[in-house]
């Protein structure tokens, strides 16, 4: 007698869950290396080689490069970054989800700038000698905090950015330069709302006494636009003048709001 055959059915549904296990696997993130004895010799190497997900490791040294980040990977390391064209950022993000840590940023229009993305985070970052040390502009639910962002032309530059948070950063002595801000500032915001700011080192350049730290222009008084509560320590060595919002709803550091147009905001110590 002979023997009855598999039923189709079942065979296919063996073959089935064979590949389905093989699917639900999941896939590490690498690690990519940069620089004496890694595996690429350029950021922007690693970066075009690496999958989602991954991370680029930057090996102590001066790289001299733009670099464009088109995924979301999170770059780090104890190396200094040079751009290598002083009219381009030197680390464009257009992807969401990128995170910059650690690194030296240097001789760029932008020392990073967040393209009209979400949730990309800047952390513990030197940026000096950029227009912008960090400009983020039509960036949304991104994290710059605990980075120093001294001696560039602005701290922190946002340009409609909205729903980020701005923590314990240092952005002193900052001399201007270019943008939508006629003067030098710590941190400027130009029509941005709903951005929590807080506990950042900010100090106005001597040259530009009448001018603050911290600026908001905002044309109308909308809601979306106004910002959120200041943190009463996030400033610090600007003398009696310590916030100024031209066209914007001044919100003082007891939480109340009012709207008066091109007036200094002065948060008690």
């Amino acid at each position: 007698m002979r023997r009855a055959k598999l039923p189709n059915i079942l065979l296919f549904a063996a073959i089935t869950l064979i590949l389905c296990a093989a699917v639900a696997v999941p896939v590490s993130a690498a690690n990519l290396t940069v620089g004496a004895g890694g595996q690429f010799k350029t950021i922007q190497q690693a970066v075009d080689a690496a999958k989602p997900g991954d991370t680029v490791l930057v090996a102590p040294g001066t790289y001299t490069q733009n670099v464009v980040v088109d995924k979301p990977l999170t770059i780090a390391g104890n190396a200094t970054v040079k751009a290598a064209d002083s009219s381009k950022d030197v680390f464009l993000l257009t992807s969401p989800g990128v995170h910059i840590d650690g690194l030296t940023i240097t001789g760029g229009e932008s020392g990073v700038h967040v393209a009209g993305v979400t949730s990309c985070v800047i952390t513990n970052i030197t940026a000096h000698g950029n227009v912008f040390a960090v400009y983020l502009a039509n960036a949304t639910n991104s994290d710059v905090s605990h980075n120093n962002l001294a001696n560039n032309g602005y701290g922190v530059y946002c340009d409609y950015a909205t729903s980020n948070t701005i923590a314990n950063n240092v952005a002193t002595g900052e001399t201007g330069g270019g943008g939508n801000a006629t003067y030098s500032d710590g941190i400027y915001m130009y029509y941005s709302g709903s951005n929590t700011v807080s506990d950042n080192d900010l100090e106005r350049e001597p040259r530009f006494w009448h001018f603050a730290v911290l600026f908001v222009k905002q044309q109308y008084y909308r809601k979306q636009y106004q910002p959120k509560r200041l943190v009463r320590r996030q400033i610090s060595g600007v003398g009696q003048q310590h916030v100024y919002l031209q066209h914007a709803a001044r919100e003082r550091s007891d939480g109340h709001t009012s709207h008066r147009r091109d007036q200094p905001l002065d948060i008690p110590q």
